[in-house]
């Protein structure tokens, strides 16, 4: 990470979103391409306010362009605390049910996926009737970046449950089964050799 950019970005962030006080205009000439990734790093990169501060601007703002940057930033949020109230805007009436798989998108990354099931695990019957209903069915599809022994069984528990009650739920979570497992077959057949080349590698650099 360059911390240099990082600042630059971070600062570009707030001061489009009103945040911050700058001099001029600088706050509305961020490029319209840059939006997204200025806002992820200042949520990142700022003190927790930020984050109250755009939680407070989707309980007013009607634009939505803004409130999709709003909650993919939101959603790539590093602090623990931050992420734990970023799931539970998943459920929150700030948040539109067409807004739930944008914002469930950022927080199945493999980075926060673990924290993300298990906040499922206790909230799944709530989000299920919230998601939006043409893309209920499609709910196993967000946990597919599971690649560990076990982890299709994990879906299995939680998800199968509501086979009956979502038409192609199921077809969905078998083909999300099947990947999981897939992806963890392999790296259980690869993961040795993989680490023995880098190893190596580190060795042959030093």
């Amino acid at each position: 990470r360059d911390p240099e950019l990082r600042e630059s970005l971070a600062e570009a962030g707030r001061a489009h979103v009103g945040y911050t006080t700058v001099q001029g205009d600088e706050g509305t000439t961020l490029a319209p391409d840059l939006v997204r990734t200025a806002l992820v790093v200042a949520v990142q990169d700022s003190p927790p306010e930020l984050f109250d501060h755009l939680a407070a601007l989707l309980r007013e703002s009607d634009d939505s362009l803004l409130r999709s940057q709003i909650l993919e930033a939101l959603g790539h949020a590093e602090d623990p605390l931050l992420l734990a109230r970023a799931r539970n805007l998943l459920l929150d009436e700030s948040v539109r049910s067409s807004e739930t798989s944008p914002l469930l998108v950022a927080l199945t990354h493999p980075s926060r996926l673990e924290g993300t099931w298990t906040w499922f695990e206790g909230n799944a019957p709530a989000l299920v009737q919230r998601f939006p209903a043409a893309y209920r069915f499609y709910l196993p599809a967000y946990f597919k970046g599971f690649c560990a022994p076990g982890d299709s069984d994990r879906l299995r528990a939680v998800l199968g449950r509501f086979g009956d009650d979502v038409p192609g739920l199921e077809t969905v979570l078998r083909q999300t089964e099947e990947t999981v497992a897939i992806c963890a077959a392999y790296r259980e057949r690869h993961s040795a050799d993989a680490r023995r080349f880098f190893d190596e590698l580190g060795k042959a650099k030093d």
